[in-house]
Order: structure tokens, then sequence, then C-alpha cells
């Protein structure tokens, strides 16, 4: 099963700031803080409102002119990291 498939949350101990179109997550308990790019800002953005991540990315293979195969794997990878760093979970 793909990764964008899976629901996800926020633990509540993960602040996000945003930086124009650029943001920052920081995992309170543990220290952990991460970039995010434009794409990952709205990775993180549909996480938090409980939006369809397969949805997301068709709308982002035409907004950013890429192809689906490419965005859904660098997603992929993103949530991967996410999960790792305790920064999300399912």
């Amino acid at each position: 099963m793909s990764l964008l498939e899976n629901a996800y949350s926020i633990p509540k101990e993960v602040r996000l700031q945003q930086l124009e179109d650029q943001a920052v997550i920081l995992n309170l308990k543990s220290g952990i803080y991460f970039g995010l790019n434009p794409i990952g800002v709205e990775v993180w953005r549909a996480i938090e409102s409980g939006a369809p991540l397969p949805a997301l990315c068709l709308r982002l293979t035409d907004e950013y002119d890429v192809e689906e195969a490419t965005l859904k794997s660098d997603v992929e990878a993103l949530l991967q990291d996410l999960l790792a760093n305790g920064l999300i979970a399912q």
C-alpha cells in the first residue's frame, strides 16, 4: 500500500512556522526540526485538514508541471521522513 493512501495526524507537540512560501516544523518534545518547500507546505496543510493526498498530488502535478510519478515519489519520501522523525503519525 502506498504511503499516499494512509491517513496521518500531527502530534500535539509539533508546530509549524510559516516563512513566506516555505515553513519549518518543530517537535517541541524531541527538538527535531524540518524545513518544508512550497510543495511540502501543501502536503502539510493537506494532512492538517484531512484532505486526501492522492487528490492533492494530482492538483500539484498540474500546478507545478511535474510528472505524476515523480511528484508521488517525492511526496512519499517526505512522508517517510516526517514519520521517521516523529513529525506526523499514522
